[in-house]
């Protein structure tokens, strides 16, 4: 039945569209004349402007000072001169004196009407029931001197003023706008065509409105002054248009005037003023022609009427949708670009109504065909690939396809209960219950978010299962299809990725990101437990050593079998993660206290201790373990990692303790560590690094042998840093090879300098860092320092520690010979600290060896420091090495050194470490000395 309806209507829909519209729009024409007006007000934009024009209102305050309406004419002729001596362009003067007063005021108002400039006078259009059609003018003797200018209005259906007639044209007479008319004599002229005409009711003495336009709304009022204040303040008139009317309530009609988002009302003159300054902006618009709005919604609607009745694609769908808003686009494009308006809201109907019609048959149609293929749906669910099982109202099974047979491995099954047929666990049982229930109860489909577990013989499957309602005509009131999936292989690869996901591949142990999650539950229960939670950050000791020598398979099993060890050693509940690389994070809840967990951690250095057997080799293994304990220290997963691993550190610098806790001194040095390492890459870039010079003299005569160039950091503060504040962060943070690199160049540019200048003609020596020592680029950087500067290598003296120079004798051996052949001197600093090897002390071409400031120091106080002292000249000699002693700050240090053979001397005795253009002057006074 409903086929035959659709196939008989479908043609004709846009024909019974046409024809409902037909009846209904006469009875909605009122309506969507409104709607016509409400488009109108949002579509066009206020006109926002510097208003050119200002009312001087007959308002109720200049009445109530001037004395009770209709005041003498003299008044009006006095205002007439006041604007006129105070310069307005133009007066508009909306006010009628259709009969005669007095002799003498009639008299004054004609002599000022005549006097005036440029004076506009209202004429009136007025139609009745009693006279017809006819025009109140103003006296004759007001018409001398001055131009008439109709002040005729029209109001919408909704009661606002939106529109004029620029004209209105009698038997023998055509009478301009008011604000036509003013603004011709100020100079402007409107622009654009103007709209149709229409004729006034009456007989022959009736009028014909033409040249129709619309006023878009204001967004800012007319300036309005009190007419008595006009008359004591004209000059704020000068050069303006001014129009002067009676605004006092009830003296006059008041229309509803848009004003920006408000609706205001407002008297005639404020109306005209309003109107002169939309047509001296030409913000006016035009009407469009009657038949224009009538005939649009035919000619929208052809596409529609030759449009087939079946799209095939998305967007001829979408066509007839867009035709209804076609005439809103139209009227919004003939607005924005010919100022020209006409009502769409008529058209719109018509389109929409006949959209709505065609949708409702395309709906059915729809419907008809939905039908068709749910039917067919059904007779395909027997070849699908998943188990499919028909449920009646009573649970018992009604049909099954093969797949769903194999799975229960029950041929017969129909009429069986399901949960018989489906051997599922207790939980399996009672969330397919709960999902049937479900499903009947809300006649919707209700597909489980997890798979349920099906035993089939002695193997389990997981079983996704879909819940669906049948119709009633299918198995009985409540009856419901089973949709079962095996998902076995998906459930068993997505545990295989979660696993993957969350657990170290190596070890098996949790990774970074489940202990993460793991600390973050742990904290939470101990927060409302009033517990603690203990980080333990564990680190392998000599790693490398074993990577280095067996190999990385050798390191994996000594990584797996650590593993092994800690979760020995630890509770269930206790989380062992491997943090990466020989790094482990244990996390112990519930402790009862700090000797709980030192007892923890003493049992994990233990078990991680014992000797471990590979490639045929025992050898001992060693940890460091840092804590952190929660909430004491933190409840922050991340500053908790970060205060465990720099606890960790300080137990690897203590060999008798293998375990530290975290205190809050050590976190201030981090924090102050990252932030002073920071600011000295800035330095460095930005100059802040400078370099002094203290001299170094000769035992004999006390003449200046040569510099050495100490670092100084001049902080943003002025605070200059000494190295020793410094050098030990640049050398963690390898920050230290760009400071050597900038000190070598800055000492070989100011050798230059001095050079130039003339300046002191000696070496200078500069230190090297033990990272520089082990880098073999040292040789090709000076190399190129050397060409680029163009000083003689002899010039230049590099400077490292004993410690350094012993760290890898072969590199450094190595490294020595390259910088020796360039020319470059090498002394070696701090002589005595360390733990030389004379074997190497030989091998390496030293030049010069500086006894350390420490025995210095020592000389006059200690007996055993002036032995070491006179031993290390002697042997420095023995091999042919001047010495150098630095700290040297009395004489009696001086003359100890002296007896005892020492070749060079340096220290505050003689100068302190002065500034480059300090120390080339105190160069050129020892010159003078000399």
């Amino acid at each position: 039945m409903w086929a035959r309806i659709v196939s008989w209507f479908q043609p004709r829909y846009w024909v019974w569209a046409a024809l409902a519209c037909a009846l209904v729009l006469p009875w909605l024409r009122p309506g969507l004349t409104r709607l016509d007006l409400l488009v109108y007000d949002m579509l066009v934009p206020a006109n926002a402007t510097e208003a050119e024009s200002v009312v001087v209102a007959v308002d109720d305050a200049s009445i109530a000072s001037l004395g009770r309406w209709p005041w003498p004419r003299a008044l009006h002729a006095r205002m007439i001169d006041v604007l006129r001596e105070a310069g307005a362009k133009v007066v508009a003067y909306d006010v009628l004196f259709s009969e005669a007063s007095s002799v003498d005021d009639d008299r004054l108002l004609a002599e000022a009407v005549k006097r005036a400039h440029k004076l506009v006078v209202p004429v009136a259009a007025v139609t009745d029931m009693q006279h017809g059609a006819y025009l109140i003018e103003n006296m004759p003797a007001f018409r001398n001197g001055s131009v008439p200018g109709h002040v005729d209005t029209l109001l919408d259906v909704d009661g606002r003023w939106r529109r004029m007639f620029m004209t209105i044209s009698g038997p023998d007479m055509v009478i301009q706008a008011m604000p036509w008319v003013a603004l011709s004599l100020a100079g402007g002229a409107p622009h654009g065509h103007w709209g149709r005409g229409e004729q006034a009711a009456g007989d022959g003495r009736g009028w014909v409105r033409s040249a129709e336009v619309l006023l878009p709304a204001m967004a800012d009022p007319v300036p309005m002054v009190p007419f008595v204040d006009a008359l004591r303040h004209p000059e704020q008139f000068a050069g303006k248009v001014v129009f002067v009317g009676v605004t006092a309530h009830g003296l006059g009609p008041e229309y509803a005037l848009s004003m920006g988002s408000r609706v205001t009302l407002a008297s005639s003159p404020v109306v005209m003023a309003h109107a002169y300054e939309v047509l001296r902006e030409s913000a006016q618009l035009i009407p469009a022609p009657a038949w224009l709005s009538k005939s649009l919604a035919m000619v929208v609607a052809l596409p529609l009427l030759i449009w087939p009745l079946r799209p095939t694609t998305r967007w001829a769908k979408l066509l007839p949708m867009a035709c209804v808003l076609l005439p809103l686009l139209l009227c919004w494009a003939a607005l924005s670009l010919l100022r020209i308006w006409f009502e769409p809201v008529a058209a719109t109907f018509v389109l929409t109504l006949g959209w709505l019609v065609w949708g409702s048959t395309l709906l059915m149609r729809a419907t008809l065909e939905g039908n068709r293929v749910r039917r067919q749906a059904q007779a395909t669910l027997f070849a699908v690939g998943e188990g499919v099982v028909v449920l009646g109202e009573d649970g018992l099974i009604r049909s099954a396809n093969p797949v769903a047979v194999q799975m229960s491995r029950k041929v017969d099954m129909l009429g069986e209960n399901i949960e018989q047929v489906l051997q599922l666990d207790d939980e399996g049982r009672f969330t397919l219950s709960r999902a049937m229930v479900q499903c009947r109860h809300t006649g919707r489909a209700v597909s489980m978010e997890q798979p349920v577990r099906l035993q089939v013989g002695a193997v389990c499957r997981d079983i996704l299962v879909t819940v669906a309602p049948l119709p009633e005509e299918e198995a009985g009131h409540h009856g419901v299809v089973l949709a079962l999936r095996d998902v076995t292989a998906t459930v068993v690869a997505g545990q295989q990725l979660r696993h993957a996901a969350t657990h170290d591949a190596l070890t098996g142990l949790p990774n970074r990101s489940l202990l993460r999650d793991r600390m973050d539950q742990a904290i939470a229960r101990a927060a409302r437990a009033q517990q603690s939670v203990a980080i333990l950050f564990m680190d392998l000791d000599r790693f490398k050593r074993i990577n280095d020598s067996l190999g990385h398979a050798a390191g994996d099993e000594v990584i797996r079998e650590v593993g092994r060890r800690l979760l020995q050693a630890c509770r269930k509940q206790d989380t062992v993660a491997r943090w990466g690389g020989d790094e482990f994070v244990i996390v112990l809840e519930d402790i009862a206290g700090r000797d709980a967990v030192i007892t923890v951690v003493n049992k994990i250095v233990e078990a991680v201790a014992q000797e471990m057997t590979l490639s045929g080799m025992v050898f001992p293994c060693a940890c460091s373990v840092g804590l952190a304990i929660a909430p004491e220290d933190g409840t922050d997963v991340d500053a908790l990692l970060a205060m465990a691993d720099a606890a960790m550190y300080r137990a690897k610098g203590n060999p008798t303790q293998r375990w530290a806790f975290f205190s809050s001194s050590l976190n201030l040095w981090t924090r102050d560590r990252l932030a002073l390492e920071g600011e000295a890459r800035r330095a460095l870039v930005e100059g802040g690094f400078e370099l002094f010079y203290q001299p170094q003299v000769d035992r004999v005569d006390g003449r200046l042998v040569g510099f050495e160039a100490l670092l100084r950091w001049r902080r943003d503060d002025g605070e200059v840093m000494l190295p020793s504040e410094f050098i030990g962060m640049a050398e963690e943070s390898s920050l230290i090879l760009a400071l050597g690199e900038w000190t070598l160049r800055e000492a070989a540019r100011q050798i230059v300098a001095w050079s130039s200048a003339g300046g002191p003609d000696v070496p200078i020596s500069v230190n090297v860092s033990a990272k520089q020592c082990l880098d073999l680029q040292l040789v090709q950087l000076l190399s190129t320092i050397l060409a680029e500067t163009g000083i003689s290598p002899d010039k230049l003296k590099l400077e490292l520690t004993e410690t350094a120079a012993m760290s890898d004798a072969a590199v450094v051996e190595e490294l020595l010979d390259g910088i020796r052949q360039l020319g470059v001197g090498i002394a070696l600093d701090d002589f005595g600290t360390g733990y030389s090897s004379l074997v190497y002390l030989r091998r390496f071409p030293i030049q010069q060896i500086k006894i350390d400031r420490s025995f210095v120091q020592d000389l006059t106080t200690q007996p055993e420091a002036a032995a070491i002292v006179k031993a290390i000249i002697g042997l420095a000699h023995g091999l042919g090495v001047p010495v150098v002693a630095e700290g040297v700050e009395t004489s009696m240090q001086r003359d100890i050194l002296l007896e005892h053979g020492c070749d060079i001397l340096q220290g505050y005795l003689y100068a302190r470490p002065l500034p480059a253009q300090d120390a080339a002057r105190w160069g050129d006074m020892e010159k003078l000395h000399g």
